[in-house]
């Protein structure tokens, strides 16, 4: 996990502009509002916290032959939590059929299946 100090621009070209501006305020985010979450060959994803209003977002951006791809989501976790998340393993097929099997066979209320 790099801060954005490490990103390189050029491989969005003026694209990476995206990451300017916060969605919520519109205020210029700085260079520390930024992490990089992953850096893949032709994919980025940034946790972006804004200094002036604290909104943040998780970034996507993909870069193809048909061009840039963006898609930002809010989020209400920060940069620490995201990390934890993001890099959990991911429901397998098997844990899909578990569950699919058991509702099959659960003949009770929707509410029994939650812990309170």
């Amino acid at each position: 996990m790099a801060k954005n100090k490490n990103f390189q621009a050029d491989k969005y070209g003026n694209n990476s502009d995206l990451l300017s501006r916060c969605s919520v305020c519109g205020s210029d985010l700085r260079h520390g509002d930024t992490v990089i979450l992953e850096d893949q060959d032709q994919k980025t994803t940034f946790h972006v916290t804004c200094s002036k209003c604290s909104a943040s977002s998780i970034v996507f951006l993909s870069n193809s032959q048909a061009g840039m791809v963006s898609l930002g989501l809010a989020t209400d976790l920060d940069s620490e939590e995201v990390k934890a998340k993001f890099f959990t393993s991911s429901v397998s097929s098997d844990d899909v059929i578990n569950v699919y099997q058991f509702l099959s066979g659960y003949e009770g209320e929707f509410s029994g299946l939650i812990k309170k």
